[in-house]
């Protein structure tokens, strides 16, 4: 997308932590594990995103005709058994595949918007007048931010759970990680306890990047420096 980076979510997510730290408030961030294969996807859920998104009636029947006159079949001891008709999911290697997806994703997006607007999941703003920040989602890379209540986080878990049953596109809860900024480990173990996923530590990585560490100590992932030789540095882009 013109004018975007795969920087942007990483660099204002650690500006977000820097805020908490700040003003000493606390705040959760759950790294969600959407399932990567395509698998799973329903043909109907699509269909339905692409209606409510205004696409030509004629450009939805070219996607479902592409969609239902696929076939698989499976190796059994080697041997290729007699092909079947798919009734759900996108084709793996096609590279039209990612764009309906990433549509798909969408739909997770505009879930936890009007959860935001009903009150039902509460982000963080950075100030007063600050935009609500609820969620960071790169293709099936998704990560929430929130205040710390188990109330935001066990609604996070149903909007997820909802998100599953109209689209097919699960979550797992055992390969999910909750992490806690201004808490410590013993609650962020607690919380993670109520949802069934890991309880992390930070820093993380998010996109490649390093997420919560300190860029004023003397070292940062790996880049180690030592007494007056310390230099800040920026990234830039």
């Amino acid at each position: 997308m013109s004018g975007r980076s795969i920087l942007d979510g990483p660099l204002v997510l650690n500006e977000v932590i820097s805020c908490l730290k700040k003003s000493s408030k606390r705040g959760l961030l759950f790294k969600a594990d959407i399932n990567k294969d395509f698998n799973s996807l329903s043909w109907e859920f699509l269909d339905k995103i692409l209606g409510q998104m205004l696409f030509p009636n004629k450009w939805r029947r070219w996607i479902r005709a592409i969609l239902s006159c696929s076939k698989v079949s499976v190796l059994v001891n080697g041997s290729p058994t007699s092909e079947f008709s798919c009734s759900r999911g996108l084709k793996q290697g096609d590279p039209l595949s990612p764009l309906p997806f990433i549509l798909a994703i969408e739909a997770l997006s505009s879930f936890t918007h009007k959860a935001c607007e009903l009150g039902l999941f509460k982000g963080i703003r950075c100030s007063e007048s600050g935009i609500l920040l609820s969620h960071f989602i790169f293709a099936n890379d998704v990560l929430f931010v929130g205040e710390w209540s188990l109330s935001n986080l066990l609604n996070l878990k149903q909007i997820m759970r909802c998100f599953f049953l109209i689209s097919g596109l699960g979550v797992n809860s055992s390969k999910c990680s909750l992490y806690g900024v201004g808490v410590n480990d013993e609650d962020v173990g607690t919380l993670a306890s109520y949802v069934n996923c890991k309880a992390g530590k930070m820093p993380f990585k998010h996109l490649g990047l390093q997420i919560g560490a300190n860029m004023n100590l003397s070292s940062f992932d790996g880049y180690r420096v030592s007494g007056s030789n310390k230099k800040k540095f920026s990234l830039g882009f």
